[in-house]
């Protein structure tokens, strides 16, 4: 009784392996000896054995777990967005604005000024605000009226030595006024103009108290008194109160051996309206009669000839230098060989002398000039 033996599926594949070597072989075997004979085939039933023994006996191999490599995804290249240009703003020119047409204005037809006609025969008009007119050519000469701005005269004849002219007429009468351009504007054939031949006497001078009596009432019972030490040419005085007691006073001056005095004549209290004008004939009268120079001290203008935006609570010069030249020149004619100096203004560098306005040299010396030729 025979052993029951299993083989191994190893030991089975290693038969199976056996036949199949030991079949090559007898094929080849067979091959060669074809010159012999024809091959001796196998049976169908044995290589159906061993096709099925193999099969059968091929054992199942474990399946190994080998790995599948993945292919690795290739990286597909991603393409960058391109940066989008961002457009660049044009610039749109802006429309050119087309000129509408206008209707142009025809220009105005502009009026020619037409001159004044030259007069046909020489004339003076009066361009200061009043003027005196005298009778003769100066100031030394009487006042015989006044004309005022505007008023126009035919020119008669001229000053031989002076700028004073001979008019037509006042009250029907030719009279003298000052011919400088200050006081009065000429026109027309200036040069036909002939020299007065014949010119008025100088008035002559109102009689003066006499000096001696006037000395009586007032010298010092000592005697005359002695002239000042070391006098030479120069004249010496002192300033008074017009209002005070004139005659003692000039004997007072005169006690002290001087010869001269000085007294502030306000003009606003002479002439309070324009051209109503007042004297101080008998101020005058005294000194001059004592035998005393005077000098007289022309200042503070009346309200009506000062400007009107002046300070009123302090002194001050008029606006118009005329007005105050008209009162200077017609005191120096009436007074002419008794008052020998005249001051024009007093402390004109001071604000409360100057109306509180802006101190002006060239202001004061329009005043002086005027005054002077007046």
């Amino acid at each position: 009784m025979l052993s029951e033996h299993r083989l191994s599926p190893r030991s089975l594949a290693s038969l199976a392996l056996i036949a199949v070597l030991a079949m090559l072989i007898l094929a080849g075997c067979n091959r060669q000896s074809d010159d012999a004979g024809a091959p001796t085939p196998l049976s169908e039933k044995a290589a159906e054995v061993a096709i099925v023994e193999v099969a059968t006996e091929t054992p199942t191999t474990a399946p190994t777990n080998t790995p599948t490599a993945t292919p690795k995804p290739t990286d597909t290249p991603t393409t960058a967005p391109t940066e989008t240009s961002t457009p660049t703003a044009t610039q749109t020119p802006e429309p050119t604005a087309t000129a509408t047409a206008t209707a142009t204005p025809s220009p105005e037809a502009t009026e020619t000024p037409t001159p004044e006609p030259t007069p046909d025969t020489p004339a003076a008009e009066v361009v200061a605000s009043i003027l005196n007119v005298r009778s003769g050519p100066g100031t030394a000469y009487d006042r015989v009226g006044q004309v005022a701005e505007g008023n126009q005269f035919d020119i008669v004849a001229k000053a031989p030595d002076s700028d004073w002219l001979l008019v037509c007429c006042v009250d029907e009468n030719e009279v003298w006024i000052a011919g400088s351009s200050e006081y009065v504007r000429q026109a027309g054939p200036l040069d036909i103009v002939p020299v007065a031949e014949e010119i008025p006497e100088l008035p002559t001078p109102a009689p003066t108290p006499t000096p001696g009596a006037v000395a009586e009432a007032v010298a010092p019972a000592s005697g005359p008194a002695p002239a000042p030490a070391n006098a030479g040419f120069f004249g010496y005085g002192i300033q008074i109160d017009p209002d005070g007691d004139l005659g003692a006073t000039a004997g007072a001056v005169q006690g002290l051996g001087f010869n001269w005095v000085k007294f502030q004549l306000p003009w606003k209290s002479f002439e309070g309206q324009p051209g109503q004008r007042n004297w101080p004939d008998d101020k005058v009268g005294v000194l001059n009669g004592a035998g005393l120079n005077i000098l007289a001290s022309i200042v503070k203008s009346p309200d009506w000839a000062r400007p009107g935006n002046t300070d009123f609570s302090v002194e001050g010069p008029p606006v118009d230098p005329g007005t105050y030249a008209s009162f200077v020149g017609e005191f120096a004619s009436r007074y002419c060989g008794r008052v020998q100096a005249i001051e024009v203004w007093n402390e004109q560098n001071l604000w409360y002398e100057w109306g509180n306005e802006q101190l002006s040299a060239s202001r004061y010396v329009q005043l002086l000039s005027a005054a002077y030729r007046a």
